[in-house]
């Protein structure tokens, strides 16, 4: 990453490393979106958290980003391997209204906190194991 920040500087004007931080979910509420496109996942822990966050998400259509998203319900999809539609899903959140991007992150935090939380996880382990 330091290569390509260092042949594209406008790009770095606008990156920082973080590195460790204490205060993940205010980054994540100060955020305009998290953006995760990777190729491969299974259950994506910085999805979940930014969905419990209220930070909107944009994530690839691979594995079970379609089921955390509801397919493009609860956030947006895009082909990871795309430079075009990645940019298109940023764009098309930047210019989504106001409500709509409301009502997506409300929804994407109601499931999230339903299907996520601990208490869930509890319940289940305990209806395996009785």
């Amino acid at each position: 990453m330091d290569q390509f920040l260092k042949k594209h500087p406008m790009v770095a004007d606008r990156w920082a490393w973080l590195g460790e931080v204490s205060n993940v979910d205010q980054l994540y509420r100060e955020s305009d979106a998290l953006v995760h496109v990777s190729l491969f996942e299974g259950l994506p822990n910085v999805v979940c958290e930014a969905m419990i966050a209220g930070c909107p998400v944009i994530a690839s259509d691979v594995c079970d980003h379609p089921i955390l998203l509801g397919r493009g319900e609860r956030g947006l999809l895009c082909d990871p391997l795309s430079h075009e539609a990645i940019c298109e899903a940023i764009e098309r959140l930047d210019s989504m209204a106001e409500n709509d991007r409301t009502t997506m992150v409300l929804k994407a935090r109601e499931f999230a906190e339903k299907n996520l939380g601990i208490e869930r996880m509890v319940k289940e382990y305990e209806a395996f194991l009785t």
